[in-house]
């Protein structure tokens, strides 16, 4: 090879390659400044730092935007959150992990458990002294992340008295991606849904931003068209179909209709879905 990336689990490969000279790259992201700095030395690696900057001024777009959005949420509103890193055993991120930066850009109140690493176990003591108004997790285990938290010990703090338990999915959660921002987005709906999702509190005007002619090839199609617009601050797209002609369809939602004359199929991202 020309060049290894590795992980801090793969100490073996980089003393091995290390001592053999061969460039061993690891790229670890304890926040998201720190993917930003990764993407853009991947970009002069692979003779593509336009690329890469354009990622990077997209995140922080989207970041910017929610920071102004979450500055309107007074101080003494702002919740205390936890990643949990288990459906077995509770276990979280520890003080240095790009999961607290996620909650705390996203306006939220991580914990300082006064220890660094990737995973942490957790005292019941430590648990209730933080006392988390809001605990999220990943993937297909929240059945049984709620009945872990329901230990004795472990049930006695707000969140899981209120059942302020969030899922979200481990591609967003657990990797410090391009894709960084979509998620703290969609985690700061989530932590404030009422606030953010108040249009007094918008940042920038609702509106069609454009619209794009589709062709499609049927004979009840007049014409077409795919619409973008921002609702409550976020991008929504639209495919608007218009027919030649009042017709019957069958609709999953409404089921039989008659004399309908446009269907649409509307795309909410994740940020507007709570």
């Amino acid at each position: 090879p020309d060049c290894l990336f590795v992980s801090e689990i793969q100490q073996a490969v980089l003393d091995r390659y290390r001592q053999a000279g061969l460039p061993v790259l690891h790229l670890q992201a304890r926040t998201v400044a720190d993917i930003q700095a990764n993407l853009r030395l991947l970009g002069e690696i692979f003779q593509k730092s336009q690329e890469a900057e354009t990622l990077c001024r997209q995140m922080q777009e989207k970041l910017d935007l929610l920071q102004q959005k979450i500055a309107k949420i007074p101080a003494d509103q702002r919740l205390r959150v936890v990643r949990l890193m288990s459906d077995r055993e509770v276990v979280v991120p520890g003080d240095d992990s790009f999961q607290n930066d996620f909650i705390r850009l996203a306006g939220g109140i991580p914990p300082v458990w006064g220890q660094t690493g990737a995973l942490l176990a957790v005292t019941p003591e430590a648990w209730q002294k933080f006392n988390p108004q809001v605990v999220y997790g990943c993937g297909p285990g929240l059945p049984t992340f709620g009945k872990l938290l329901q230990q004795p010990g472990w049930q006695q703090v707000e969140a899981v008295r209120q059942g302020r338990l969030l899922n979200f999915p481990c591609a967003l959660t657990c990797r410090a991606s391009v894709h960084a921002a979509d998620f703290i987005a969609w985690l700061a709906t989530s932590l404030y849904t009422k606030e953010l999702s108040d249009a007094r509190n918008n940042v920038l005007p609702q509106e069609v931003l454009s619209r794009r002619p589709v062709t499609i090839d049927l004979p009840l199609v007049r014409r077409a068209e795919l619409v973008n617009s921002r609702i409550l601050d976020f991008g929504h797209k639209t495919l608007l179909v218009e027919l030649n002609q009042p017709s019957a369809i069958l609709s999953t939602l409404d089921g039989p209709r008659q004399g309908i004359t446009t269907v649409g199929n509307h795309y909410t991202p994740p940020p507007g879905w709570p």
